[in-house]
């Protein structure tokens, strides 16, 4: 199994990366395969789904889907930040990593289930640290695609979760961690005593900028609130 993160942005959408949607609508298909007798996709609250309907963007690397049964009692939507990115900014990065999760089936409700209750939130803490400006070809959509990098790098299926700064407001929507190769190297001591020299790398992490997000979303009609 693996785990994403969404975003919710009103009473009846959430915004996640493209790669972790795409991985959810796969398990959906494979429902009929026999390998695969079940394919639960668990949204944080019982009886809560997606719906039919769901955009995709590949380029930046963002969806957003239908939700159904939303709770009453989640009332936090995301703001999203208007302005310009500032580097250096102060960040917190959310989502739920992959660790140690036991999963059962149960056959009377025909679906796994967690055997550990909630998985844990996994923060991690760092700043901004410059926006890249993507080229979008042949066909760029209708609105800048930036991308927000962080010193921060997200976990392995953190992805969809959101940026925040002090506030709460959101900056990005997390979709990727890059190792940046430095270009230098450090010298160490093997176990046979042998000097050897290790490359040093940078580990930093990637979203989708609020400005892309909410052009995405004015696409295709979807509200959300701002900063």
């Amino acid at each position: 199994m693996g785990l994403g993160a969404w975003v919710m942005v009103n009473d009846n959408w959430g915004v996640t990366a493209a790669h972790t949607a795409q991985l959810v609508q796969e398990m959906y298909d494979a429902k009929g395969d026999s390998r695969i007798p079940n394919a639960t996709v668990w949204l944080g609250a019982n009886q809560m789904r997606l719906g039919q309907t769901y955009y995709l963007d590949q380029a930046a690397d963002i969806a957003v889907f239908e939700i159904e049964n939303l709770p009453e009692r989640w009332t936090e939507r995301a703001r999203f930040r208007t302005g310009p990115m500032k580097p250096g900014a102060s960040i917190l990065r959310m989502g739920f990593p992959f660790h140690n999760l036991e999963v059962a089936f149960d056959n009377e409700s025909g679906e796994f289930k967690f055997n550990t209750g909630t998985p844990a939130m996994f923060p991690t803490e760092g700043i901004t640290t410059r926006l890249l400006i993507l080229d979008v070809k042949p066909t760029p959509p209708p609105y800048p695609v930036h991308l927000v990098e962080t010193s921060s790098p997200g976990i392995k299926h953190q992805s969809g979760g959101p940026i925040l700064d002090v506030e709460g407001t959101v900056w990005a929507i997390q979709t990727k961690t890059r190792l940046l190769d430095l270009g230098i190297s450090g010298q160490v001591i093997d176990s046979s005593g042998s000097e050897i020299a290790v490359p040093q790398y940078l580990n930093s992490g990637f979203g989708a900028d609020a400005e892309t997000v909410m052009g995405f979303l004015d696409h295709h009609g979807i509200s959300y609130q701002t900063d």
